[in-house]
């Protein structure tokens, strides 16, 4: 997520993606993952396994978009067919986590990646001073 957020960040236009852009992942917050830790480890004692996560699949096309829209642009997408993309979905089913322990993410994907994109940006600004 970095380089995508730098290269929004720059403004690259075409904005080049790895396959379609269709796969989708499961995206959360790294504060999330620490509340997730902290909460196994107060509620969990016997090895059980949990998975964390939004629970929702966003594709690399969103988060291109979400990106290229908090930096007020809008690129052409470019498909790189001949990349490697990794299976095509991937995302957690939340329920057990969910109903057991009453644990969801606080941080939407939105939110999460405006963070992102807002490192990056400060980021890409000390490069350009060195």
């Amino acid at each position: 997520m970095p380089a995508i957020a730098a290269r929004a960040a720059r403004k690259e236009d075409p904005f080049e993606v790895w396959g379609s852009g269709k796969q989708g992942r499961d995206f959360v917050h790294i504060d999330d993952c620490i509340d997730a830790i902290l909460m196994a480890l107060d509620n969990i004692h016997d090895g059980t396994a949990i998975n964390i996560g939004s629970g929702r699949l966003t594709s690399f096309l969103e988060i291109i978009e979400l990106m290229s829209s908090f930096a007020g642009y809008k690129p052409e997408i470019k498909p790189l067919l001949d990349k490697p993309v990794g299976v095509h979905s991937r995302y957690a089913n939340m329920d057990f986590v969910s109903e057991k322990y009453n644990w969801q993410p606080k941080i939407s994907v939105e939110e999460g990646m405006r963070r992102v994109y807002e490192a990056a940006v400060k980021k890409v600004a000390e490069e350009v001073k060195s």
